[in-house]
């Protein structure tokens, strides 16, 4: 299977972008043109997404506040956080179907979802990457005296239950990195990739960076109104977003960049004890009191908002080109 599959009457070997009559709809593919596919796909996400999550979130709040369920407020949230980002990542799939079927025409496995033994071979190599990419910014930070380790798997959640408290985490980290890698990698990218076909001179490789470029900076620009958030988190994760889209691009397939998404955030709360975006882990492995300058360390951001966090994913995306022969297919 060869990486980011196209439509059947795509001109793929074009070097010269042909004239463009109709800017909605391509009457050669029966389908509308990239642009529009996108902008839909975020009506289908409301309709399968959005709607349904507020019914349930809203129903199970006035069930607690009317007594019918009794619970305290913190397992709760914590519950329903578990259980919506089950059913958010549910439904976002449900969503790539409904896209693929009605919008793009083409089957839900091209968006990256073949799996084989190579997918999960690049899931694997994905989770190691993620993980070796945070412990060398933790031993840099271990090293320079700007991190110290005051105690092990540490909980602030005390009305939690001990297991849970630890399990929350690793859920959340998981869902994430698949409704995020099959929205903004699966979905736009593909598409993107496409409609820039039409446009620039250089044919897929140049399509392909564009697509890249324009999909990173949405996704920094996603997360710029996250808790202490800086300029530099927000390029931060426009790298880090080139390097998952630039592993989506090189194999086809979603394993390496969910593989490599997950691992990146749970590396980072879950065993390090660094905030993630902003946000800080209610349980973690290793306890962690940082100090240093927090334009190299992230202060509270976590990583991603310092320059040892950037500089991470830039080495992960330098290794991913070095051996993009070997992950290309």
């Amino acid at each position: 299977m060869k990486p980011w599959p196209r439509s059947r009457n795509l001109n793929v070997n074009m070097q010269v972008p042909l004239p463009i009559v109709n800017i909605f709809f391509n009457p050669e593919e029966r389908r509308f043109r990239a642009l529009w596919r996108v902008l839909l796909q975020l009506l289908v996400m409301v309709v399968v997404v959005a709607i349904p999550v507020f019914c349930l979130t809203e129903l199970a709040t006035w069930l607690l506040k009317s007594g019918r369920i009794t619970m305290n407020a913190d397992l709760f949230d914590k519950v329903m956080d578990v259980a919506v980002g089950i059913i958010v990542t549910i439904l976002v799939l449900i969503s790539l179907r409904v896209s693929g079927r009605w919008l793009d025409r083409r089957r839900f496995e091209d968006f990256g979802f073949r799996i084989d033994a190579k997918w999960w071979t690049e899931f694997f190599l994905g989770l190691s990457l993620g993980v070796l990419l945070i412990a060398a910014v933790y031993l840099t930070e271990f090293l320079t005296g700007w991190v110290h380790i005051s105690g092990t798997f540490h909980t602030s959640a005390k009305a939690l239950p001990y297991w849970f408290a630890f399990l929350y985490p690793f859920i959340k980290a998981c869902c994430v990195g698949v409704y995020e890698e099959a929205i903004s990698r699966g979905y736009h990218l593909t598409n993107l990739r496409e409609g820039f076909l039409g446009f620039v001179r250089g044919g897929d490789a140049v399509a392909s960076i564009a697509a890249i470029v324009l999909s990173s900076a949405f996704f920094g620009l996603l997360h710029i109104r996250n808790p202490n958030g800086t300029s530099i988190s927000t390029i931060s994760i426009m790298i880090n977003g080139a390097m998952l889209g630039t592993a989506f691009h090189l194999t086809g397939r979603l394993g390496l960049s969910i593989g490599l998404h997950m691992s990146w955030n749970l590396a980072q709360g879950w065993l390090f004890g660094f905030p993630v975006s902003g946000d800080a882990e209610i349980s973690t492995i290793i306890q962690t009191v940082q100090s240093g300058p927090e334009w190299l360390t992230g202060g509270s951001f976590g990583p991603e908002g310092g320059m040892l966090g950037l500089g991470a994913s830039v080495v992960g995306l330098l290794l991913l080109i070095a051996f993009r022969k070997k992950l290309k297919r």
